[in-house]
């Protein structure tokens, strides 16, 4: 009988070896990387002091932040080193940032799945996170604390990052009770966080000078203490602040209401209806078997409105005063859109563009809209103004 050598006996072990070392290896402590030599330190919307190597090589945008979130904030193209993976990149086409900056769109080095594409995952792909090593990462919903335990520079900047938020309004506006009831912490957080990044934090107090002045003068215009007449409406996703700023009352927070949404509305029973952010239009919402009992509906008073960022909100603001209040006020908005994109970014919106924008088709069914069209302003501006 012939005698297998020792060494052979064991060779099945080899691979279960091999195993058990690649096993152990997992569990070898993460590496953890000290301070850059020459930085600066930015506080983040959490709270979180954040060290920025200097020279600055530029910022990646990780969930959730957006591209076009970043460029209407800081209007800064030239300091985005990552904008997104390809799905990000398809809906930053459809932005009309992407038409202001077209730059950022072409360039295929800022868009990729090589970085960030399993960022919900608690044990991210640190390798290409170190290996492409820009200057900071924004964002909030990818693993903040496990990145920043090895030393990535992770820097929240929504007001929804976590942390103590900041009671945030224009001078003059209301006072709510609830920190929620701010209107613009989520528009002036990342403003103040962003501009102190890239270096030019006056740039910040100007935007929020210049958007407090047209709150300002829509208040002078409309002059809501004096209503005697406060619609009850009925919006999703909107800050109560500004509902004081054009004279209705928010339905939803009369009293907790029993059932589903469609019970609830019919309880509640509002005099106007705003679809905020969600894929249905006034008409087919009328057209609702289960809606037609509701007052709005009968008046055909319910509207396609979308609250927008820190260039449009203002706009969007007179867009709901002048429905709900057109007695009181002239028809500036599709101006007020024009002159805002010419002032922040030297860029003539058309005619097509701001119809899109203020929803004016989907909304072409419903009361009151017939200000919104371009052919309304350029016919009965002069008029009312005399």
């Amino acid at each position: 009988m012939r005698q297998i050598p020792l060494r052979q006996e064991f060779l099945w072990l080899a691979p279960f070896l091999c195993i058990a070392l690649i096993a152990f290896g997992l569990f070898r402590p993460l590496p953890h990387f000290a301070p850059p030599a020459h930085s600066r330190t930015i506080m983040g919307s959490d709270g979180v002091q954040v060290q920025i190597a200097l020279p600055f090589r530029g910022l990646s945008l990780v969930p959730a932040h957006c591209a076009a979130c970043f460029l209407e904030e800081t209007r800064s193209p030239d300091t985005v080193a990552y904008a997104g993976n390809f799905v990000a990149r398809q809906r930053f086409a459809k932005d009309l940032m992407s038409q202001i900056y077209p730059e950022v769109l072409k360039k295929d080095s800022l868009w990729g799945s090589d970085l960030m594409h399993n960022s919900m995952s608690p044990f991210p792909e640190l390798e290409s996170l170190l290996a492409f090593d820009p200057g900071v990462y924004i964002g909030c919903r990818a693993p903040t604390a496990l990145m920043r335990s090895i030393g990535l520079p992770v820097l929240t900047s929504g007001s929804t990052c976590g942390g103590k938020q900041k009671l945030m309004s224009c001078p003059g506006s209301p006072v709510p009770s609830r920190w929620s009831y701010y209107p613009e912490g989520p528009l002036f957080i990342p403003l103040l966080v962003e501009y102190d990044l890239i270096g030019h934090p006056e740039l910040a107090e100007a935007r929020i000078a210049s958007y407090c002045q047209v709150i300002s003068d829509l208040q002078h215009e409309l002059e809501p203490s004096t209503l005697a007449y406060r619609p009850r409406v009925l919006m999703e996703g909107e800050y109560k602040g500004d509902f004081s700023r054009v004279g209705v009352v928010d339905a939803a927070t009369e009293r907790r209401i029993p059932g589903d949404d469609a019970e609830r509305v019919l309880i509640m029973d509002p005099d106007m209806i705003f679809i905020n952010g969600i894929n249905t239009s006034p008409q087919q919402f009328m057209n609702d078997p289960q809606r037609k009992g509701l007052k709005a509906v009968w008046n055909r008073r319910v509207y396609k409105w979308e609250q927008g960022g820190i260039t449009y909100k203002p706009a969007g603001i007179r867009w709901l005063a002048e429905i709900v209040h057109p007695e009181r006020l002239l028809p500036k908005t599709r101006q007020l859109l024009r002159d805002r994109m010419m002032n922040e970014f030297d860029y003539r919106l058309s005619d097509e563009q701001i119809d899109k924008m203020l929803h004016v088709e989907e909304n072409l069914g419903s009361a009151g809209t017939e200000r919104f069209s371009r052919n309304y302003q350029a016919t009965n501006t002069q008029r009312l103004l005399k």
